[in-house]
């Protein structure tokens, strides 16, 4: 199995998974928070969602796949902690981007789920930038994996993460309908 292409696969499936998520019902959309400065946090929900996906992408390799929590908790607190860090962060894209290496760093390290941590803190990370307006560029499969493993092993910072992010984020142009329901989901009560 190629790797590479398999990780490449995922960046594609996974670009356009927050697009097909905003769409969803008012009661899925319910599920988010969005804070003072617009940016909105993806739910417990989606993030389960996003790891069950990538071990149904593996299912079929000859590594075993195990499925599963081994600490719902963790993730629960990253995930409600997110929303708190960074919040005096100036401009608005350093707070996002912080915010986001606090999701990448913290899902790879804590390995709340049983299987897949590493895949599913880069591809919550990207899911949370493409959420705001901002997505991770192509990023060539051999970097992204070295680091990646070198933030699951803690050889590598959270200020690393943020550096990383830095590096290969990219704005994109929300459409008119998207940030109609971005500015619906701004006026839900956490």
């Amino acid at each position: 199995m190629n790797l590479g292409k398999n990780l490449d696969k995922l960046f594609v499936k996974f670009t356009s998974y927050i697009n097909a998520i905003l769409k969803l019902d008012e009661k899925t959309k319910s599920n988010y928070y969005s804070d003072k400065d617009e940016l909105i946090y993806l739910p417990l929900s989606h993030i389960e969602l996003l790891q069950k996906s990538i071990i149904k992408m593996y299912e079929k390799s000859d590594d075993p796949i195990a499925k599963g929590y081994m600490s719902k908790s963790n993730l629960e607190f990253i995930l409600n902690y997110v929303k708190d860090m960074y919040d005096d962060s100036k401009p608005k894209e350093t707070k996002l981007i912080n915010k986001a290496a606090f999701v990448f760093y913290n899902i790879a390290l804590k390995h709340p789920f049983a299987d897949g941590n590493k895949r599913t803190s880069i591809i919550a990370c990207n899911a949370f930038l493409e959420s705001n307006g901002y997505s991770i560029r192509y990023i060539p499969f051999r970097d992204s994996r070295k680091f990646i493993i070198e933030v699951a092993m803690g050889e590598k910072s959270e200020l690393e993460c943020q550096k990383f992010i830095k590096k290969h984020i990219s704005k994109y142009t929300i459409s008119k309908k998207m940030r109609e329901i971005i500015n619906k989901l701004n006026k839900i009560e956490p």
